[in-house]
């Protein structure tokens, strides 16, 4: 999805700011900048909108586990949008989330049978 005068569109993520800034300014000239963004959920919220086609992102932004969850995130999007070959669909990618979270809960049910155990769910108390 490049633009007209057939540039790349690209979201550029770091948490510090003024690097940011300096990438999309030099970037600029080569790629159609969408976005500038400084945490994770900012990085996820604009490549659901923007359905860029690069995303420039300093792997040490946020916390690791914050960075690992956004990478897998972008990941099944990414999976999604190449095996159904459309583009990002915010409900039908959910319902395929919830498709897949449904099938690896029955698969480790089903495991935990085989092994003589039964998995009982928990309610968390806030």
């Amino acid at each position: 999805m490049a633009t007209r005068n057939n540039r790349a569109r690209i979201v550029i993520a770091d948490d510090h700011t003024l690097i940011a800034e300096a990438f999309a300014q030099v970037l600029k000239l080569d790629f159609e900048v969408v976005a500038v963004v400084n945490d994770g959920k900012a990085l996820i919220d604009s490549v659901y909108r923007l359905n860029p086609e690069v995303a420039l992102v300093d792997i040490r932004m946020g916390t690791p586990k914050a960075m690992t969850a956004t990478a897998h995130k972008l990941a099944r999007i990414i999976y999604y949008m190449v095996t159904t070959q459309q583009e990002y669909d915010a409900t039908t990618f959910q319902k395929q989330e919830e498709h897949r979270r449904h099938q690896k809960s029955t698969r480790l049910h089903a495991q935990a049978r085989q092994l003589g155990f039964q998995l009982v769910p928990i309610r968390v108390v806030p």
